[in-house]
C-alpha cells in the first residue's frame, strides 16, 4: 500500500476511536503481501538510519490517547501540520458516574513527530509530565466535565481549569 493509504486508514481509525496496529516490521515477500512496506529494510542490521523507512515511520507514529480518565469523544492527528486534538468527558464509559478530579490520562507523543518539542493547550486538566515527555500526563480539574487538548510543534503549556 502507498503511505497515503496508511495515513488514510489510521485517520479513519482515529475518527472512529478504534485502536490499530501495523505488523510488517520486515516484509519477507513470502509471509506478507507482495509489495507491502517494511519498516526495517534489512533485518540483519540495526533498525536505525538508512535501514528504516522514515516515511512509513512518520505515517505510523501518531499521537494517541493511551489511557483516558473518561470517555473519548474524538481525536485526530494531521500529519502535515503535526497537530493533534483530543476531547473526552470525565464520564465513565459504562454510564455509571464520572472519574474524580485528579484522575490521570496519558497521551503518547512520538518523538519522531515532535523532535524539536511540542506545545500543549489543554482545558479541563493540568499537565503533570515534564515538558517534551513522550508520555504526556494530564490530571483532570475539579468540576471539569470535559477535557480538550491540542498538541502542536513548538514549546509551552497553556492549561486552564476553568469550565467552558
Amino acid at each position: 500500500p502507498a503511505i497515503a493509504e496508511v495515513v488514510r486508514v489510521a485517520a479513519d481509525a482515529d475518527a472512529r476511536r478504534i485502536g490499530w496496529t501495523e505488523w510488517t516490521y520486515y516484509n519477507t515477500g513470502h509471509t506478507n503481501f507482495a509489495g507491502s512496506y517494511s519498516i526495517v529494510l534489512d533485518p540483519t542490521k540495526p533498525p536505525v538510519g538508512d535501514n528504516l523507512d522514515n516515511g512509513l515511520l512518520l505515517a505510523l507514529a501518531r499521537p494517541y490517547p493511551q489511557v483516558t480518565a473518561g470517555t473519548p469523544q474524538s481525536w485526530a492527528f494531521d500529519p502535515d501540520s503535526r497537530e493533534f486534538s483530543l476531547t473526552y468527558t470525565s464520564e465513565r464509559a459504562d454510564g455509571h458516574g464520572s472519574f474524580p478530579a485528579g484522575s490521570e490520562s496519558i497521551v503518547v507523543v512520538p518523538r519522531i513527530q515532535y523532535g524539536d518539542g511540542y506545545a500543549v493547550v489543554v482545558t479541563g486538566a493540568q499537565v503533570v509530565s515534564a515538558p517534551g515527555a513522550t508520555l504526556l500526563r494530564l490530571t483532570s480539574c475539579a468540576g471539569a466535565a470535559q477535557v480538550t487538548l491540542k498538541i502542536t510543534s513548538g514549546s509551552g503549556i497553556s492549561a486552564n481549569c476553568a469550565p467552558g
